[in-house]
């Protein structure tokens, strides 16, 4: 039986279709998903390398296990990763693990100062909360290019660390070593500053992220044992257990350098008192700390409790002969020293 004319030019054109889709150059569904294959293996391998560096960096060796860990993937895959990138020439077998090349090293320190540039630029121009930065920047690091990355470096002022105190790379390759010890390092009574929050393990950093513990800040230690380390800082009050306390990198303060670790904050103050402006918590970045600059609240201002609301929150201030409102919760970043005898 002969088919009609019209119905083999419609099976044609549907051949010639379904072939278009799959085939067209650029756009078919074969050469898109061999795209995303390989942006898949250069994520994965720009991860493995960016891990193999902060290992080194802080001096411990990276395993197929350890990175099959990280990478949540099997070690048989892990393993074959290895030796794919062996081949390229950025990774070398070392007595106890693996180690980079030169050329691995260059190309990790590339990837590592991308990310940690996008996390000072997600803390500083937008509302991400801390515990979001470093999965944004998971993402965007991979897809921004060399001239990208010198473009948001120069826009941010080129930063040299990161909004969990860990240095960024220069654009030549130079990065400065680790500073600080863990917290679980030092006695109880010991006033230290924390440097720098170690985010490789990222069940560990989300508890301190959701603390609020972030660098620069004080913090004394009341309590030290095997369950538990107790910290305070101003009003606050972090309990941690060690092996999360152990992610914080600080370093003692200085005793000619010690700032008064309980000043007050702005919302303490009560009708008709008045007080200066010393410093703005570490955790006051970003619009925040605009929004508070633009008002001309800096350090030396004075401020004057004027008028509460009818349920305490927002408290009007008198500022620079203007009245403004601040929610508690933004004026608990003001730290202020109370103006005795001030009306």
């Amino acid at each position: 039986m002969t088919m009609h004319p019209g119905i083999l030019l419609a099976i044609g054109l549907g051949v010639i279709a379904i072939l278009c889709i799959l085939f067209w150059p650029r756009r078919g569904l074969v050469n898109l998903w061999r795209s995303l294959h390989l942006n898949t293996r250069r994520t994965r391998i720009e991860h493995a390398l960016k891990h193999m560096f902060n290992n080194e960096y802080i001096q411990q060796k990276t395993t197929v296990k350890s990175l099959s860990v990280k990478l949540s993937i099997s070690q048989r895959h892990t393993a074959s990763l290895l030796a794919r990138m062996e081949s390229r020439g950025l990774v070398k077998k070392t007595r106890d693990g693996y180690g980079l090349t030169e050329e691995g090293n260059a190309y990790a320190l590339r990837i590592v100062r991308a990310h940690r540039l996008w996390e000072r630029y997600l803390a500083d121009e937008t509302g991400l909360r801390g515990d979001e930065w470093h999965r944004y920047a998971e993402r965007l690091e991979h897809s921004t290019s060399p001239e990208q990355v010198e473009a948001l470096a120069d826009q941010l002022g080129q930063p040299l660390y990161d909004p969990h105190g860990a240095p960024i790379p220069s654009a030549d390759g130079v990065i400065g070593p680790p500073m600080g010890q863990p917290a679980t390092a030092f006695a109880t009574g010991d006033l230290i500053v924390v440097t720098r929050i170690d985010k490789e393990q990222e069940h560990l950093y989300s508890q301190i992220a959701a603390e609020g513990i972030v660098p620069g800040m004080q913090l004394r230690i009341l309590e030290m044992s095997p369950q538990r380390i107790r910290f305070s800082s101003q009003q606050n009050e972090y309990v941690l257990a060690p092996v999360v306390a152990s992610r914080l990198m600080a370093i003692p303060l200085p005793a000619e350098k010690t700032e008064e670790i309980c000043n007050d904050t702005l919302s303490s103050l009560k009708i008709g008192e008045t007080g200066k402006v010393v410093r703005f918590s570490p955790n006051c970045r970003g619009a925040e700390r605009r929004r508070l600059m633009d008002l001309g609240i800096i350090p030396g201002t004075l401020i004057r409790a004027d008028l509460n609301s009818p349920f305490g929150d927002p408290k009007a201030y008198f500022v620079r002969e203007t009245s403004i409102a601040l929610r508690n919760k933004l004026a608990d970043l003001i730290y202020i020293e109370k103006m005795k005898g001030a009306a």
